[in-house]
């Protein structure tokens, strides 16, 4: 009876640790697995989250490219943000991101409608940049944002030799920033040289993976 009750036990044990697992999701081809990470690295809720809502994560690829472009463009534009300084990497995506040992990730409903995109790209050595963290302005609220956020670290954290994760953004992105800051991220000046075209009026923040 012993022997019966302890079999029992390392079964449910099994079946519970199944279900905490996200590749049980249909994720296990986006999830890294490796050593602890940090405490900003908790992508296992954020991917239970987004089946809970019948939505899917997936990396985009170039024929994503005009979806994820019109994505992002109506999301600015019902922030008042404006254009882009640059859509090059919506034209060739695959080959923009494997370029710079980067990712463009997008999240679809049931219906296959974009409602979040966010990547990163390497910009100097050893450092990555993350971009394109948009979300449909019906699903904020949700920790979307920051699960989102939190998924592309870990991400970019699991790239060899990476040490130090940038971001742009301006000072209306009131919400993105605050998450940034829950994240640790911390403001910094860049170079002259290294502020793009079109771009004086933003603002910096970077999270060195090491601390």
């Amino acid at each position: 009876m012993r022997i019966f009750i302890f079999v029992l036990a390392a079964l449910a044990g099994v079946s519970q640790a199944a279900d905490d697992d996200p590749c049980r999701a249909g994720y296990g081809h986006l999830v890294s697995h490796g050593p602890a990470s940090p405490f900003w690295v908790q992508e296992a809720p954020f991917l239970k989250k987004l089946e809970a809502l019948g939505l899917r994560l997936r990396r985009a690829g170039d024929e994503d490219g005009r979806r994820v472009r019109d994505f992002v463009r109506r999301v600015r534009d019902h922030d008042g943000l404006g254009p882009l300084a640059s859509e090059e990497d919506f034209a060739h995506i695959q080959r923009f991101y494997d370029q710079k040992r980067g990712e463009l990730f997008m999240i679809e409903d049931a219906q296959g409608k974009v409602v979040a995109t966010m990547g990163y790209a390497e910009i100097r050595p050893g450092v990555m940049e993350l971009k394109r963290v948009y979300l449909d302005p019906l699903l904020q609220g949700q920790g979307l944002g920051s699960g989102a956020t939190r998924f592309a670290i870990r991400e970019m954290s699991r790239v060899p030799g990476v040490r130090r994760i940038e971001l742009m953004t301006t000072a209306q992105q009131e919400r993105a920033i605050g998450v940034y800051r829950l994240l640790g991220f911390t403001p910094f000046e860049p170079e002259p040289g290294a502020i793009p075209p079109g771009a004086k009026d933003r603002i910096y923040y970077g999270l060195d993976l090491s601390n």
